[in-house]
């Protein structure tokens, strides 16, 4: 039998390499709840402290889900209050039946080395888990990176879940 060519052996591992990256990267973004994003002032590096404490703003659109929501809209926040707004749409998850529109107020609070926690409840005339009028909570967690971006990394469905 013929040694194998030399030259077509070595073209072919870049292939397989750059297919192997690009299946990563497919299962990652089809998997992954990450979205990475610059912040809205162009801010600088990440500061820790206090809520109090001036943070590269946030305004970006995102979405989330909960156990029967799939919820979207937009963040904005300035950086330095303890308070965010929320434009969400929200829609049953089961059904795909529209639930309504929203403009919120979000508490911000510290959730950890440099996470950031955006809590509210949106109300609902009810949905396919539960009948009748009632609030489900809203708790959008970002991660200030050190290059002053925000990443999102997930919603909880209550507090206690994202400790």
């Amino acid at each position: 039998m013929p040694p194998p060519d030399e030259g077509r052996r070595r073209k072919r591992w870049p292939w397989a390499v750059g297919l192997g990256v690009l299946a990563v990267l497919v299962v990652a973004a089809e998997f992954g709840d990450e979205q990475i994003v610059a912040p809205a002032d162009g801010g600088g590096p990440a500061i820790s402290g206090a809520p109090a404490a001036r943070l590269p703003a946030v305004d970006l659109n995102l979405g989330w889900r909960d156990y029967v929501l799939l919820g979207s809209g937009r963040l904005v926040w300035d950086g330095s209050g303890e308070s965010a707004t929320l434009s969400a749409q929200v829609v049953d998850a089961n059904t795909r039946q529209p639930l309504g529109s929203h403009q919120l107020n979000a508490r911000v609070s510290p959730n950890g080395a440099g996470q950031w926690r955006f809590a509210t409840q949106v109300p609902v005339p009810g949905d396919s888990s539960t009948p009748g009028a009632h609030t489900h909570d809203i708790n959008l967690i970002l991660q200030l990176r050190p290059d002053g971006s925000w990443l999102f990394l997930k919603n909880c469905w209550t507090a206690t879940q994202c400790l």
